[in-house]
Parts: C-alpha cells; sequence; structure tokens
C-alpha cells in the first residue's frame, strides 16, 4: 500500500503543474520544521516563478549553505540576475565556471553550458544560455532559446564571433 504524498511531494506536483502560489504555502509550512535543501530548493523554485526575487534568493543562498550541488549556483545566478545584482551574479557565475573548469564534478564537466537567466517577453519565456568554453566556428558564447507562442514552434538565437 502506498503512502500519501508529503506536504513536500505535493508542493513540487503543484509547481509542475505550475500553481507557485500554493506550492509555495506548503513549502513555507515545511519549512518552520524541516529546512531540508529539498524544501530549500522548492521554494527557490516556486518564489522566482511568482517573481519574488527576494525571497528565492533567501531560500537558495540557504540552499548553497548546506548543499553543494552545482546547480544550485545556476540557480543564484539567475536569481542574482533577476535582481539586478550584478556583483553577486558575477561572483556565482566565476564560481561556477571555476568548479567546471577544475573537472572536480564529473556531472557539471559534461555540461557544455549553463541556463544564465529566465525571463519572458510578450508572453513567451526565453532562456539564455552561457556556454562554458565557446567553440566551433562560429565560437558560439550565448545562446537564447525562445519557448512556442500559441502552438508556433520556439526559435533558438545563438550568439558568438
Amino acid at each position: 500500500m502506498a503512502s500519501a504524498p508529503t506536504g513536500v511531494e505535493k508542493s513540487f506536483a503543484l509547481i509542475d503543474a505550475g500553481k507557485h502560489r500554493a506550492a509555495l504555502v506548503l513549502l513555507d509550512r515545511a519549512r518552520e520544521t524541516d529546512p531540508s535543501p529539498q524544501v530549500l530548493w522548492g521554494i527557490g523554485l516556486a518564489a522566482f516563478e511568482l517573481g519574488e526575487y527576494d525571497k528565492s534568493l533567501d531560500a537558495r543562498l540557504g540552499f548553497a549553505r548546506v548543499n553543494a550541488d552545482w546547480r544550485g549556483r545556476v540557480k543564484l545566478v539567475q536569481t542574482c540576475q533577476a535582481l539586478g545584482r550584478l556583483e553577486e551574479r558575477d561572483k556565482q557565475r566565476a564560481a561556477l565556471v571555476d568548479l567546471w573548469t577544475s573537472g572536480a564534478n564529473a556531472e557539471l564537466s559534461k555540461e557544455e553550458s549553463f541556463r544564465r537567466e529566465q525571463f519572458s517577453r510578450a508572453g513567451r519565456a526565453i532562456s539564455p544560455f552561457e556556454n562554458y568554453l565557446p567553440a566551433g566556428t562560429g565560437r558560439v558564447v550565448y545562446v537564447f532559446e525562445v519557448d512556442a507562442d500559441g502552438g508556433k514552434p520556439g526559435c533558438r538565437i545563438s550568439l558568438g564571433s
């Protein structure tokens, strides 16, 4: 017999369903008794999607204090960018690139790029990715992925030399 999902499990289902406010309520409640990395990660996700960037940053910094997962640093880059805290963003970005360059994390070393930012314009979600090591004929540095709008295909725009 399967056990009932916990509030944290429910919150991630709500995030997946785009119900970020309801998820955040559950996660804030869970944080009072269980400030685990999973709860902090969820708060960071839900708050970011709601445009509550200060709250997202607080949760993401808390996550980084207790969990060295490189994905947390990527989320810090995105959140600092959203807040316009460019010096902090650059510090987090430099630490991420240094970790990638060191080869100390095998999983991260397999990655070619990271999502530097998330925003929307004219109702379309846009995700700029930065390549760790620009390569190829055009030495692509940034790739912007633009989600589809109204059933139309999305597009990908690359910037390089």
